[in-house]
């Protein structure tokens, strides 16, 4: 477990390859379809409980090598997001069924950021209902429920024929594109935004504006220092963008 946390670590390390390239393997997992390894140098990549690192779509394959190819005298491991993703269905360090990522997502829905509405700031409120309703809104449509959101603290009310249905969804997808999904309700912290971008209906810079509305309707009133806000915006951006590509590349719902 202590050598699988370097993939999520902000620790440098000297670039120990000169060369990338991607080629095909017939691993069994991916009988089904085609499936790429990674190579540094002569050398398969490896995973930290040394397993060969497999990937089941071309661009994805094409995507880590490009975060090996793009590093330069150091590696920072912490820009890795394809490869950490990709090693973490490989090694499923955490012996993660779909079933467990499902739940977690679910979770997610039920205390969804974009369902809590501040009701004590009338402009924010307002920034609220304009803002994230439509995105309600898509959700009731795609889905067929009807998701209300809270106006009080006690938050809201999600009933078992919503919460199925979402839960039906999500079970629809495998193993590699669910990492993906659970990975970009992390970082956006709501499952509505997450599922909004995978189907297309928000940009990742959208949601992720959504996603911090009352923190920049804060700022914009109280002002900001305007290089952390924005390097730490750019940097939710790539990590969320991240994860939405992984599940594309990865799913058989593009």
């Amino acid at each position: 477990m202590h050598s699988f946390r370097r993939f999520y670590s902000t620790v440098t390390r000297k670039r120990f390859y000169k060369d990338v390239s991607v080629v095909n393997s017939v691993a069994p997992e991916f009988s089904k379809s085609n499936s790429y390894e990674i190579c540094l140098d002569d050398r398969k990549f490896r995973t930290p409980k040394r397993k060969v690192l497999v990937v089941p779509s071309e661009p994805l394959a094409l995507a880590v090598a490009h975060e090996w190819s793009s590093q330069k005298q150091t590696v920072k491991l912490s820009d890795l997001h394809f490869t950490s993703l990709s090693v973490t269905c490989t090694d499923n360090p955490m012996n993660k069924t779909s079933s467990d990522i499902v739940q977690n997502i679910l979770t997610y829905f039920d205390n969804d950021s974009l369902l809590y509405f501040n009701s004590e700031s009338e402009s924010l409120f307002e920034l609220q209902k304009k803002s994230w309703m439509p995105i309600i809104e898509w959700a009731n449509e795609y889905f067929g429920v009807k998701i209300e959101p809270s106006f009080t603290l006690d938050g809201p009310a999600i009933d078992r024929l919503c919460r199925r249905k979402i839960e039906f969804h999500l079970k629809s997808y495998d193993f590699w594109p669910l990492i993906g999904l659970e990975y970009g309700v992390e970082v956006v912290k709501s499952s509505l935004l997450t599922l909004a971008v995978a189907r297309c209906r928000l940009s990742v810079e959208e949601a992720v504006r959504l996603a911090n509305l009352e923190q920049n309707f804060q700022i914009e009133r109280w002002g900001k220092v305007e290089w952390a806000h924005d390097v730490d915006f750019h940097e939710q951006c790539s990590r969320f963008s991240a994860a939405i590509l992984f599940t594309r590349w990865t799913s058989a719902k593009n």
